[in-house]
């Protein structure tokens, strides 16, 4: 009897992993498929199931999302060792710090990224008490980002607007970011496009 316990419990959680690494691909998928990719993808970890994925099943669950490499959001992927989702907080954890040119300015991912997603949809998310992620002008200078507002209009086209800074010092900075490109399909659709 005692030696079923231990083994129940490590059964346990690893169906606990494997459901949350299922749940992980599943917001990649979908992420990958959206012509608004960067808030597909936080509404989606709003959505996670709680738990822990990391290994082999993080990278299977990297590799058969689908998800473009490049841009903000393929750095924040890159990279990745453990995603944890424990209530509405969300950890991503990285083997090394990246900085990322926007275009507009660099944004700074820490080896260890906290967030909360509050109020994400398929038009908008909002991520509050952020740690481990930094914005600003040049890759020298950059400021801790406190909350980060995605917006999609009528157009796809995706709007961020950062609050940056600390407590006494702050400043809201909005970035247009590119209009996300439509996903590549497959199959017959992409034979009648000429494209594939």
């Amino acid at each position: 009897m005692k030696r079923i316990a231990p083994l129940a419990l490590l059964l346990a959680c690893s169906l606990a992993q494997a459901s949350t690494a299922d749940s992980f691909k599943q917001v990649l998928q979908e992420t990958a498929a959206s012509p608004t990719r960067t808030v597909t993808f936080f509404h989606g970890l709003s959505e996670l199931e709680e738990g822990v994925v990391s290994g082999a099943a993080l990278q299977d669950a990297l590799r058969e999302g689908g998800v473009p490499a490049g841009g903000l959001l393929g750095a924040f992927l890159d990279g990745l060792e453990r995603v944890e989702k424990s209530g509405s907080r969300v950890i991503l954890q990285r083997a090394e710090e990246v900085t990322v040119d926007t275009g507009s300015g660099f944004v700074k991912l820490g080896k260890r990224v906290e967030i909360t997603v509050e109020g994400a949809s398929a038009t908008h998310a909002r991520l509050v008490d952020l740690e481990g992620a930094r914005a600003g002008k040049s890759s020298g200078a950059t400021f801790p980002i406190r909350t980060l507002g995605l917006s999609v209009d009528a157009n796809k086209v995706t709007t961020a607007k950062l609050d940056v800074g600390y407590a006494l010092f702050s400043k809201t900075v909005e970035i247009v970011l590119a209009k996300t490109p439509k996903p590549a399909t497959h199959g017959l659709t992409s034979a009648l496009a000429g494209s594939d």
